[in-house]
């Protein structure tokens, strides 16, 4: 996620969940799943989002947060050690700083 909009990633995956299908094509990890795994997809999202805000409630400094969130219900997933603090960065710059300025289009 360190490149995407978080914000419309959520919204599409929400309107992917409401479509009716069994199998999903991801363009990212393996190439298929069920339905159920988009909803996982955003759940992770969500999860790490209130993560962040908890660390933030705590006094956790900003940059310090994305090494100290874990999120052990995901640890079986791959690459969770090396990505979950990239996607901690991501969703905190999004959430506090906004999207990329550069990106047209979000």
């Amino acid at each position: 996620m360190p490149d995407f909009n978080i914000k419309e990633t959520q919204r599409t995956l929400k309107e992917i969940e409401a479509l009716d299908f069994d199998i999903a094509l991801f363009s990212h990890g393996k190439p298929k799943g069920l339905k159920s795994e988009v909803t996982e997809i955003w759940q992770y999202t969500e999860d790490l989002r209130s993560a962040i805000h908890a660390e933030f409630a705590k006094g956790t400094s900003p940059m310090a947060i994305p090494n100290v969130i874990k999120l052990p219900k995901y640890k079986d997933w791959a690459m969770y050690d090396e990505w979950l603090p990239l996607n901690a960065w991501r969703i905190l710059l999004d959430d506090h700083m906004g999207p990329y300025p550069w990106r047209p289009n979000q």
